[in-house]
Protein backbone atom coordinates (compact mmCIF):
# COMPACT_ATOMS: atom_id res chain seq x y z
CA UNK A 1 0.00 0.00 0.00
CA UNK A 2 1.23 2.99 -1.02
CA UNK A 3 1.76 6.22 1.40
CA UNK A 4 2.33 9.55 0.31
CA UNK A 5 4.22 10.74 3.05
CA UNK A 6 6.72 8.12 3.19
CA UNK A 7 6.88 6.81 -0.48
CA UNK A 8 8.66 9.60 -2.37
CA UNK A 9 11.78 10.11 -4.60
CA UNK A 10 14.01 13.00 -4.43
CA UNK A 11 14.38 15.00 -7.76
CA UNK A 12 17.00 17.69 -6.95
CA UNK A 13 17.70 20.14 -4.38
CA UNK A 14 15.28 21.62 -1.87
CA UNK A 15 14.53 25.57 -2.25
CA UNK A 16 15.16 27.41 0.73
CA UNK A 17 11.79 29.24 0.86
CA UNK A 18 10.17 26.33 0.69
CA UNK A 19 11.79 24.70 3.70
CA UNK A 20 11.07 27.79 5.75
CA UNK A 21 7.42 27.68 4.52
CA UNK A 22 7.72 23.74 5.91
CA UNK A 23 9.61 24.97 9.31
CA UNK A 24 6.50 27.36 9.45
CA UNK A 25 3.81 24.63 9.11
CA UNK A 26 5.64 22.43 11.38
CA UNK A 27 5.78 24.93 13.82
CA UNK A 28 2.44 25.91 13.62
CA UNK A 29 1.08 22.00 14.58
CA UNK A 30 3.99 22.30 17.30
CA UNK A 31 1.96 24.90 18.36
CA UNK A 32 -1.32 23.08 18.38
CA UNK A 33 -0.43 20.13 19.97
CA UNK A 34 1.09 22.21 23.09
CA UNK A 35 -1.94 24.83 23.47
CA UNK A 36 -3.82 21.23 23.58
CA UNK A 37 -2.20 20.19 26.17
CA UNK A 38 -1.53 23.12 28.29
CA UNK A 39 -3.56 23.41 31.42
CA UNK A 40 -4.01 27.31 31.22
CA UNK A 41 -5.86 28.23 34.46
CA UNK A 42 -4.27 25.70 36.45
CA UNK A 43 -0.58 27.36 35.46
CA UNK A 44 -1.73 31.30 35.20
CA UNK A 45 -2.80 30.82 39.33
CA UNK A 46 0.31 28.34 39.97
CA UNK A 47 2.61 31.10 38.34
CA UNK A 48 -0.14 33.84 39.56
CA UNK A 49 0.89 32.48 43.50
CA UNK A 50 4.51 31.61 42.48
CA UNK A 51 5.31 35.13 41.70
CA UNK A 52 3.44 37.00 43.76
CA UNK A 53 2.38 39.11 41.31
CA UNK A 54 -0.33 39.29 38.20
CA UNK A 55 2.34 41.18 36.19
CA UNK A 56 5.10 38.83 36.35
CA UNK A 57 2.47 35.67 36.61
CA UNK A 58 1.01 36.17 33.14
CA UNK A 59 4.79 36.86 31.79
CA UNK A 60 5.94 33.67 33.23
CA UNK A 61 3.09 31.96 32.01
CA UNK A 62 3.26 33.52 28.37
CA UNK A 63 7.10 32.53 28.79
CA UNK A 64 6.64 28.63 29.65
CA UNK A 65 3.72 28.13 27.01
CA UNK A 66 6.59 29.69 24.28
CA UNK A 67 8.75 26.94 25.22
CA UNK A 68 6.27 24.04 25.64
CA UNK A 69 5.39 25.32 21.82
CA UNK A 70 8.94 24.58 20.92
CA UNK A 71 9.27 21.45 22.81
CA UNK A 72 5.88 20.16 21.43
CA UNK A 73 7.51 21.03 17.72
CA UNK A 74 10.83 19.23 18.44
CA UNK A 75 9.14 16.15 19.30
CA UNK A 76 6.62 16.10 16.38
CA UNK A 77 9.41 16.65 14.47
CA UNK A 78 11.29 13.74 15.69
CA UNK A 79 8.36 11.24 16.04
CA UNK A 80 6.84 12.05 12.86
CA UNK A 81 9.99 12.45 11.29
CA UNK A 82 11.15 8.95 12.15
CA UNK A 83 7.66 7.31 11.79
CA UNK A 84 5.86 8.94 8.66
CA UNK A 85 9.21 9.53 6.63
CA UNK A 86 8.59 13.42 6.99
CA UNK A 87 6.44 15.92 8.64
CA UNK A 88 3.32 17.47 7.26
CA UNK A 89 4.82 21.05 6.36
CA UNK A 90 7.72 19.03 4.51
CA UNK A 91 4.59 17.04 2.66
CA UNK A 92 2.82 20.13 1.78
CA UNK A 93 5.87 22.02 0.59
CA UNK A 94 6.73 19.07 -1.73
CA UNK A 95 9.82 18.24 0.15
CA UNK A 96 11.52 15.08 1.64
CA UNK A 97 14.97 13.79 2.92
CA UNK A 98 17.15 12.64 0.90
CA UNK A 99 18.42 9.85 2.31
CA UNK A 100 15.82 8.04 5.09
CA UNK A 101 16.20 9.06 8.70
CA UNK A 102 17.03 6.20 10.63
CA UNK A 103 16.87 5.90 14.56
CA UNK A 104 15.89 7.76 16.94
CA UNK A 105 19.27 9.54 17.12
CA UNK A 106 19.23 10.74 13.80
CA UNK A 107 15.46 11.53 13.94
CA UNK A 108 16.41 13.60 17.63
CA UNK A 109 19.45 15.73 16.07
CA UNK A 110 17.05 16.78 13.50
CA UNK A 111 13.97 18.12 15.33
CA UNK A 112 15.93 21.02 17.46
CA UNK A 113 17.32 22.04 13.84
CA UNK A 114 13.92 22.44 12.58
CA UNK A 115 12.48 23.87 15.85
CA UNK A 116 15.27 26.82 14.84
CA UNK A 117 14.73 27.30 11.25
CA UNK A 118 10.93 27.19 12.57
CA UNK A 119 11.03 29.94 14.61
CA UNK A 120 13.28 31.90 13.07
CA UNK A 121 11.34 31.67 9.90
CA UNK A 122 8.71 34.01 12.21
CA UNK A 123 11.25 36.80 11.58
CA UNK A 124 11.65 36.37 7.69
CA UNK A 125 14.92 34.75 8.41
CA UNK A 126 15.67 31.99 5.46
CA UNK A 127 18.84 31.07 6.69
CA UNK A 128 18.38 28.11 9.90
CA UNK A 129 16.43 26.14 6.93
CA UNK A 130 18.25 26.92 4.07
CA UNK A 131 21.17 25.36 6.22
CA UNK A 132 18.51 22.10 6.58
CA UNK A 133 17.44 22.15 2.54
CA UNK A 134 21.04 22.24 1.96
CA UNK A 135 22.08 19.30 3.71
CA UNK A 136 19.22 17.21 4.80
CA UNK A 137 16.35 18.12 2.34
CA UNK A 138 15.29 17.83 -1.74
CA UNK A 139 12.03 18.71 -3.67
CA UNK A 140 10.10 15.17 -4.51
CA UNK A 141 8.51 17.78 -7.36
CA UNK A 142 9.31 16.28 -10.70
CA UNK A 143 10.46 18.97 -13.46
CA UNK A 144 8.29 19.45 -15.95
Amino acid sequence: MSNPFSDYKVHGPAEPRRARAAALIDLAIGAFLAILAWPFPVMRIVLTDATGSVAFGWVAHVLLLLASVAVADGLYTGVITLVVKRTAGMYLQDLGFREPVIGWARASAIAPGWVVAGVAGIFGAVGPAGGIAAELLGTTRSSG
